[in-house]
């Protein structure tokens, strides 16, 4: 009894008296013990330097082997139930994909030709970092009076923060206007009752924006250079933005 799992034993045998012990037998043949599966791995390790936007590194030991070497490590990533699946010689690796602003954990698991360990203990909950949002893909123009120009957009992905306003610039287009640049930046803010917290399992909220550019001079151009005012700031906005609860967002399947 006690002996290691997938090992070469030899055994000697001497009698014991009263008189004392006697001499050892010559030591037997070769016995090889079967192997089973890996013992239960530490739970993995991710380095809190490597954490970023959307990646981070995640670090394991291998566990005992128990007498059959260990061919594949499986990655359990908790956010999404994703596994990934490692070459024994694997010992780390890069987590990429991930999305801004979630939380995650990891297990991992050894498997040898006699079987798979039990999971590891989930690592420690980490939470990748935040950003500013993308840059908007799509603005259009929707209609205008004399004085006023409506706009729509889909709100750019926040990258894990969420988006409590929109700056705005605007430019002239004119032929009285040589070399015209945008400028004249305003923010608008998000109605309170309108922001909707990322969580990780809405972690972006593309959405359908409608606002309204108030206070365009119908003087001439000369006089509409110099006419932008503080209304500006506000665009009408206050129950003309709508929200969706649509989710989009990339996720790790694999590395």
């Amino acid at each position: 009894d006690g002996l290691d799992a997938g090992f070469e034993y030899r055994v000697r045998i001497a009698g014991s008296s009263s008189k004392g012990q006697g001499p050892f037998s010559p030591a037997s043949l070769s016995t090889l013990t079967k192997p089973t599966r890996p013992e239960r791995p530490n739970p993995p390790v991710v380095e809190s330097s490597s954490i970023s936007v959307r990646s981070m590194c995640v670090r394991w030991t291998g566990p005992a082997e128990n007498g059959s070497t260990v061919v594949r490590y499986s990655l359990k990533c908790h956010h999404n139930g994703s596994v990934l699946n490692f070459k024994s010689n694997f010992l780390s690796t890069v987590i990429t994909d991930l999305i801004p602003g979630a939380v995650y954990s990891f297990q991992i698991q050894a498997t040898n030709n006699a079987g798979k360990s039990d999971w590891s203990a989930s690592s420690k909950r980490v939470k990748t970092l935040t950003s500013h949002p993308e840059a908007l893909t799509r603005l259009l123009p929707v209609s205008a009076t004399i004085r006023t120009g409506t706009f729509s957009l889909v709100a750019p992905y926040d990258n894990g923060a969420v988006i409590t306003g929109y700056a705005v610039e605007r430019k002239l287009i004119s032929k009285h206007v040589k070399d015209a640049k945008f400028g004249n930046l305003v923010t608008l803010p998000v109605p309170s009752r309108q922001i909707q917290p990322s969580t990780p399992s809405t972690p972006s909220t593309p959405s359908a924006i409608s606002a309204t550019v108030t206070s365009l001079s119908a003087h001439s151009p000369v006089s509409r250079k110099n006419s932008v005012t503080s209304s500006m700031s506000t665009l009408g906005v206050g129950d003309s933005i709508s929200r969706s609860t649509s989710s989009k967002y990339r996720e790790s399947e694999g590395a």
